[in-house]
């Protein structure tokens, strides 16, 4: 049950169980800033997170690790230019792109 202490923003242990991020981690980007919260009750109290802040954290971390999937896959087909001819390697090397596609269409 997600606990709404003030209206529109989740604590960190139901941003946990609803997104699979851990507490700590939670904690400790909120006190770098990375995300937005507040701490009712001083520096002691508990951090609360607007759900809208939460999401559009997560959505940027998908996108920065689906930028990192496509300059490998860059890397692959500069690397593939350079073993052209060799076909063995190239059949390994598109079966690893075969199986990143697939890992991206599944978590995008």
């Amino acid at each position: 049950m997600e606990e709404t202490i003030f209206e529109g923003y989740l604590d960190l242990k139901t941003i946990e169980s609803k997104y699979q991020i851990r507490v700590d981690h939670l904690r400790k980007i909120c006190r770098k800033g990375e995300l937005k919260s507040i701490q009712v009750g001083g520096s002691k109290g508990p951090h609360l997170v607007k759900e809208e802040d939460i999401e559009n954290y997560v959505a940027g971390k998908r996108r920065q690790h689906k930028e990192s999937i496509l300059d490998s896959i860059d890397h692959i087909h500069s690397f593939m230019s350079q073993i052209k001819g060799d076909k063995k390697t190239e059949n390994i090397m598109f079966d690893q792109l075969e199986a990143i596609g697939s890992y991206i269409d599944k978590h995008s």
